[in-house]
């Protein structure tokens, strides 16, 4: 395919039902982390950096990085900017981010597990129990927009499993400070431990701790290409979520009255990053004409219109032969985000078995999930939504198992222990067994 050119406009590749499988292939490589040895091992000098000289690397890494003055004695978000951060935004604004909060907390709630215990068919006690992660931190990106619904995102979800110390993460502007409607969204979700730091140095001091950060033992939340990596180098050290990519949209239509619906949810995602993909779905060749000529439309009156012609790049139009072809694609993709339409959106979403979250309808826009909807928007990306899951309770707790034998349980199946102890050549753990018999 090669883009179409009409009236000095650059349209959207349609990509032709043969070609669709490679595309798919070609726009996960693009969004994959790339290897990049040399920004590998600088990233990893940073986190060696920090881990031997604590707050002074970690502050003169954020005078480099973040382009941003801030001294050790202003790390932390003090009581009197909480204070002074709420009376800066408006009270619209508190009534939205309240909003979104109970929102996000009633849909999060659905998802904390109970414990349970039980007897097995042979009569032993087992059991299953859950315990919130003792200490989290939480990084909530900056630097080309502010994201209060980042904030809500990621602490709703780790104070309902109930961890204990909740740190928070964020790069300050260039004046030092936070925006008020990040600290603001902190303080009504109950984080008082809030850092002026971002980039990797901020992930290196929440994974090794330094005299003003103390150290946590997970991190989660998405970020750029040096927060991604930083989160991998540290793995092991800490528990992460997930890498996360470029923001991604795919949107399946049926009908050109659906088109312009389509071209909005393209760029609510295009306007994320340079990097984003959006793609639109649809056996229709007409509608997917009227998702070319919408976009254009719609572009004009975007204020980040900067940012999307450079991710317009990544944007495709598939153009399949049946809905059973659409639906390959779609689970091929395994989308951040997918948007279903159509006459029956439900029936369709049921056999999509890949996507990070589904949007059914032509009234459940993205931004719904963004925002409101109390669903989380820290989602799967790159192909990921095939084995991962969306950011949720289940991320800020561990699980472990737990069994009571009687000592006429344990003899009962003290002879199979024996064979497969035998065939491992693992005797120490039949001694083990053995050594509950013997004559006291």
């Amino acid at each position: 395919c090669h883009l179409e050119c009409k009236r000095g406009i650059t349209m959207i590749p349609i990509i032709s039902a043969d070609a669709i499988s490679d595309e798919i292939t070609a726009l996960h490589k693009a969004s994959s982390p790339q290897v990049d040895t040399e920004l590998i091992q600088r990233v990893a000098e940073m986190g060696t950096s920090i881990r031997m000289q604590g707050d002074d690397a970690l502050i003169a890494f954020t005078h480099q990085f973040e382009s941003t003055e801030i001294a050790v004695e202003t790390l932390r978000v003090s009581p009197s900017e909480v204070t002074q951060a709420h009376s800066q935004v408006s009270a619209d604004f508190v009534a939205a981010i309240k909003q979104a909060i109970e929102n996000v907390k009633w849909f999060h709630q659905q998802q904390v597990p109970a414990n349970w215990d039980g007897t097995s068919p042979a009569g032993v006690k087992m059991g299953f129990r859950y315990t919130p992660i003792a200490s989290v931190g939480l990084y909530v990106p900056g630097g080309r927009a502010i994201y209060p619904s980042s904030v809500v995102m990621n602490a709703v979800p780790a104070v309902l499993a109930g961890v204990k110390r909740v740190a928070m993460v964020s790069p300050a502007r260039p004046d030092g400070t936070l925006a008020p409607e990040v600290i603001v969204a902190a303080d009504l979700c109950g984080i008082s431990e809030i850092y002026k730091i971002g980039g990797a140095q901020a992930v290196f001091a929440l994974a090794y701790g330094t005299p003003s950060v103390l150290k946590v033992d997970k991190i989660v939340g998405p970020g750029n290409k040096y927060v991604t990596l930083a989160k991998q180098q540290v793995l092991g050290t800490v528990a992460i979520d997930k890498p996360a990519g470029p923001s991604e949209v795919v949107v399946y239509l049926e009908s050109e009255d659906e088109a312009r619906f389509a071209a909005a949810d393209m760029l609510a995602q295009l306007e994320h990053d340079p990097d984003a993909v959006a793609v639109a779905i649809s056996s229709s060749r007409p509608a997917l004409d009227a998702v070319n000529r919408q976009f254009s439309i719609l572009l004009a009156d975007c204020h980040r219109k900067e940012i999307i012609e450079k991710s317009r790049r990544n944007a495709r139009l598939f153009h399949v032969k049946s809905i059973g072809d659409a639906i390959g694609a779609l689970n091929q993709l395994a989308s951040e985000h997918v948007v279903i339409m159509g006459a029956n959106p439900a029936t369709t979403c049921a056999q999509v078995q890949n996507g990070g979250a589904f949007f059914l309808g032509p009234y459940s826009p993205v931004t719904v999930g963004d925002y409101i909807a109390g669903t989380n928007h820290v989602l799967p990306t790159a192909g990921a939504a095939r084995f991962s899951s969306p950011l949720g309770v289940h991320d800020f707790l561990k699980s472990s198992s737990v069994v009571q034998y009687s000592k006429d349980q344990l003899a009962a199946v003290r002879a199979p222990i024996a064979t497969l102890t035998q065939v491992e050549g693992l005797d120490a753990h039949q001694l083990n067994v053995e050594v509950r018999f013997e004559a006291l």
